[in-house]
Formats: structure tokens, C-alpha cells, sequence
């Protein structure tokens, strides 16, 4: 079963160069995954609003993405986790055909952010992983 995620905060670590991404589903439970500092960097200035004089990375792909209209990315899913490393997966559908890519979740929630698709978790990792922050 898929539960939908809402993108919440990124916090940048004071000691170490990296970030917590926290997602949260409807019931309070909170999903935080580590991303590095430069996509950290990224989903931070776009959820401040921040645009960069030239475009990132992520910028880009969903500036190639929206030319197109028989590639439309649908949704984000975090699948699984091991040894503390979060895995994602990149739905399309391409010509009526539904495409998976196999990615870091990092970079799947930094382009499903800009092109406002939705993100869900396997029921089973928000089970194992999900937080509930009092």
C-alpha cells in the first residue's frame, strides 16, 4: 500500500555537511532522510524561493520535462531502505506507457517538488522508518 507524503522541512546539520529532508504523512509520522549538502542546497533555496542566477541541475530536467507531452513524470515513491540508505523510483508515463527509473530520493523529491507531483512511501517503510515527533 502506498501512503502520500508532504514535503515539510529541510534542516542543514551544524556539525556535519549534510541535511534531514522530513516528509510527512497524514497521521503525524514523519519519514527524515540525510541528503548531501549540495542537494540539500538545492531543495532549500527552492522551498525558499530562492532562484539561482543560472539553473541547477534539477531546474533543468524539469525545464526538459515540461517541453514535452508524451513524457509526463507522475509520481515519486520511496521504496525501501538499507543500512540507513533510502531508495526512490521515478514514475512516467511515456505515450500511454508507465516507465519506472531507479534513483536516490534526493534527487526524485528535488524534481517531483518543482513539477508538483505527488510523493508516497511503501506502507511497510513508513512503518519501519516513520517518527512521531511530539
Amino acid at each position: 500500500m502506498l501512503i502520500r507524503l508532504f514535503f515539510k522541512r529541510i534542516i542543514k546539520e551544524p556539525v556535519q555537511s549534510r541535511y534531514l529532508m522530513l516528509l510527512q504523512d497524514n497521521q503525524e509520522r514523519y519519514l527524515h532522510i540525510y541528503v548531501g549538502e549540495r542537494e540539500g542546497e538545492t531543495v532549500a533555496s527552492w522551498k525558499e524561493s530562492i532562484k539561482p542566477p543560472r539553473p541547477m541541475t534539477y531546474d533543468l530536467i524539469s525545464s526538459i520535462l515540461n517541453l514535452s507531452d508524451s513524457i509526463v513524470l507522475t509520481k515519486i515513491l520511496i521504496d525501501g531502505c538499507s543500512q540507513d540508505i533510502f531508495y526512490a523510483k521515478m514514475f512516467f508515463n511515456v505515450n500511454g506507457e508507465e516507465k519506472v527509473i531507479d534513483c536516490r530520493p534526493s534527487d526524485a523529491i528535488a524534481v517531483g517538488l518543482r513539477m508538483n507531483v505527488p510523493i508516497y512511501a511503501e506502507a511497510c517503510v513508513l512503518e519501519k522508518y516513520g517518527l512521531v515527533i511530539i
